[in-house]
């Protein structure tokens, strides 16, 4: 089935794939199997989602049509991925769908917003397209991005400052607790100057963070310094829950390390690749709520699952390897059988003519 867009400015046809039928919206191609919860439920997820993108491609300044597909199970998902991965159309995004069951949780709005940002900021350094992404999420289901850092602070958590995690190189290494700490700055910018004036920072930064404190100043009249602390003062007055510090370690680092870090399409070629990036999804939505233990427990999952996976794929090229020596041997072992077997058959039919008292003797000797 064919479905046309709604708005005259995408009247357009949605492309086909086989095995799915596809649901137009003015922002959004949904793709769902006949006969499965995506399916029935598809007019109420294009209804939740497409103002959902409208609202992240006006905040970042690019317009952009998402690729959605909903999965009917974790092996759909395995299987049909690649159909989606290069979009059809210039404008449009792979926003990696959701493996849905009927639950509007299923529905990844971080994994979607990452899709976003990732298209229309590009190279910005992680600081900025990153904390873009995550914050705009927060915004999009009522998480508080500040909450993180308070909470990881009051736990005893020692965090980087903003000026040291302007690299990439940087950030990376002050991983997981940049992560928090990018996404409750980026945040703070978006409320005191708005998610478009954000997003074209960003932009305007790109990969050039030696230069970001000039270009800070141009964009926001004031140094980046300041904002720094007019952030941290903020952060005085956030609410601090609980936190357990390394539950939240290992949580972000899966969320952080499946469509940040690396894009899941290349989570998708590793062993149980599926299985991580659904877990990673559901993590991030739990994380961003604060929902450590959930979070956690979805990363140890992940983590046992891929760990499984990989041993017996190692099982697997062991067996593999193995196999064509044990072959290439055969013939070397009838090859010497071959040249002893002369000899061997000349002792046992001299053992069977020696008279009985001799065989006796030669075996007590």
């Amino acid at each position: 089935m064919v479905a046309l867009a709604a708005a005259a400015g995408w009247a357009q046809a949605v492309p086909e794939v086989p095995g799915w039928r596809g649901v137009a919206t003015p922002h959004l191609w949904l793709y769902v199997v006949d006969g499965t919860p995506g399916a029935r439920d598809a007019s109420a997820v294009a209804a939740a989602l497409d103002p959902l993108v409208a609202r992240l491609s006006e905040a970042l300044g690019r317009p952009a049509r998402v690729v959605y597909p909903l999965y009917p199970s974790v092996d759909a998902f395995r299987a049909d991925w690649w159909r989606f991965a290069t979009p059809p159309a210039a404008d449009a995004v792979h926003g990696w769908g959701a493996v849905y069951r009927g639950d509007p949780a299923d529905l990844s709005v971080h994994l979607l917003a990452r899709s976003l940002a990732a298209a229309a900021l590009g190279d910005a350094i992680p600081l900025l397209r990153w904390g873009v992404a995550e914050a705009l999420a927060d915004r999009a289901v009522g998480a508080d991005p500040h909450a993180h850092v308070a909470a990881l602070r009051a736990a005893g958590q020692p965090l980087p400052a903003v000026a040291r995690i302007l690299s990439p190189v940087e950030f990376g290494h002050a991983l997981p607790w940049s992560y928090p700490v990018a996404v409750s700055f980026v945040a703070d910018l978006i409320d005191r100057y708005g998610a478009r004036r954000t997003a074209q920072f960003a932009r305007a930064v790109g990969y050039r963070y030696v230069d970001l404190p000039e270009i800070f100043r141009d964009a926001f009249g004031t140094s980046l310094d300041d904002a720094v602390a007019a952030w941290e003062e903020r952060l005085r007055r956030a609410p601090a829950p609980a936190v357990d510090p390394h539950a939240y370690a290992l949580a972000a680092r899966l969320v952080y390390g499946v469509g940040l870090a690396r894009p899941p399409a290349a989570v998708m070629l590793e062993p149980a690749g599926a299985d991580v990036v659904v877990a990673a999804a559901k993590a991030a939505a739990a994380l961003r709520r604060l929902d450590v233990p959930a979070a956690a427990a979805l990363a140890e999952a992940a983590h046992r699952t891929q760990a499984e996976a990989r041993a017996r794929q190692a099982l697997r090229r062991t067996v593999a390897r193995g196999l064509p020596a044990a072959v290439a041997a055969v013939p070397v072992a009838l090859a010497l059988l071959w040249l002893v077997w002369p000899a061997v058959r000349s002792r046992l039919a001299d053992r069977r003519a020696a008279p009985p008292a001799a065989r006796a003797g030669r075996s007590a000797r």
